[in-house]
C-alpha cells in the first residue's frame, strides 16, 4: 500500500541509534526505526529478545541508554531524557489523567442533575 499524498516522505516517529543496558547486559543496541503515516508496525521476536524494552523506551517508560528520538518535529535525546524531557512527559501524563478525572467527575455530576 502506498502512503498517503499529504505527508510524503515525514516519518511520524524517528528512531535512530537506540540503545538500552541493564548493567553490563546490552538488551537493545543500534535500533534504527521510522514510522510512517498510514504505517502498522509488529514487532516480532523471541522471548527475552527486547520487544517490550524497546515499546517502553519509545514511550519513556524506561530512559534508553543512548537514542535520537523525533516525534513530529519534536526532538529528544537521550542525555535529555533522564531529567527534564522523562519529567515533563510524566507530567503530562499525569494531567491527561487528571482531566481525563475531571471530565468524567463533571459527566456524573450532569446526570445526577438530570436525573433530579
Amino acid at each position: 500500500m502506498g502512503r498517503p499524498a499529504s505527508s510524503p516522505g515525514e516519518a511520524l516517529l524517528r528512531v535512530r541509534g537506540l540503545a538500552k543496558r541493564f548493567g553490563d547486559h546490552e538488551v537493545l543496541r543500534g535500533i534504527d526505526l521510522d514510522v510512517m503515516p498510514a504505517d502498522r508496525i509488529a514487532i516480532l521476536g523471541a522471548s527475552g529478545s527486547g520487544k517490550s524494552t524497546l515499546l517502553r523506551c519509545l514511550n519513556f517508560m524506561e530512559l534508553p541508554t543512548a537514542e535520537t528520538a523525533k516525534q513530529g518535529t519534536e526532538e529528544v535525546k537521550a542525555a535529555a531524557t533522564s531529567g527534564s524531557a522523562h519529567s515533563q512527559h510524566k507530567a503530562k501524563a499525569h494531567q491527561h489523567k487528571a482531566s481525563a478525572k475531571q471530565h468524567a467527575h463533571a459527566s456524573h455530576e450532569a446526570a445526577s442533575a438530570a436525573v433530579k
